[in-house]
């Protein structure tokens, strides 16, 4: 099944089987249990829809936006999100084994206790983000925004920050071992346990 230009508010849409979505709008769409494995979605937007248990593995999702969605328990193995909008929607318990998150805005995201290890989340936006508890052991971060995330009991050890926006983040009870990061971004790590440099 094929969506093309279609325009949807408040409908109940569980259970949905699609296989390619295109300038789609969805508003308050409950997409619980839908079954959307390897869906091809091109610059279509989803505001306030619940996807949560939905099966998206396996799907390429490209400059579409997702904003305050709820993906809890939903299955994005192998999913492919390119320059998505993801601002203010929660991952919880979902998973994202072996996706693919390339550039866009994750603001304000709930992605608590997900482990990224290893994934390649440079150049994304992650401004304001709940990363508590979150892996993201040998990840890599260059030039991302982490200003302002929430990161307490994360992992960091071993990931990439050189060039990362890490301006208003607490980095008590983060593994940082072995991170790499500029002068500058090691001065702004200081700054966060209080230390005074003169």
């Amino acid at each position: 099944m094929e969506w093309i230009d279609r325009e949807i508010e408040d409908e109940d849409l569980t259970g949905l089987r699609c296989d390619k979505m295109e300038r789609c709008q969805l508003v308050k769409c409950d997409l619980r249990g839908a079954r959307l494995s390897e869906i091809s979605t091109t610059g279509c937007s989803f505001e306030e829809c619940d996807f949560s248990g939905a099966n998206l593995s396996s799907s390429r999702l490209r400059g579409s936006a997702f904003l305050n969605c709820d993906f809890s328990g939903a299955d994005l193995f192998g999913a492919d999100l390119e320059h998505c909008r993801l601002v203010g929607s929660i991952f919880a318990d979902a998973v994202l084994t072996a996706a693919r998150l390339r550039g866009g805005d994750w603001s304000h995201t709930v992605l608590r206790m997900q482990d990224l290890s290893g994934f390649d989340l440079s150049e994304m936006k992650l401004e304001g983000a709940d990363l508590y508890g979150c892996n993201r052991s040998k990840t890599n971060l260059r030039e991302a925004s982490l200003k302002g995330a929430n990161l307490p009991h994360a992992k960091l050890a071993k990931a990439d920050l050189r060039g990362a926006d890490i301006s208003g983040v607490s980095f008590h009870d983060v593994d940082v071992k072995g991170a790499r990061m500029t002068v500058e971004q090691a001065l702004v790590f200081a700054m966060s346990f209080g230390i005074i440099l003169e």
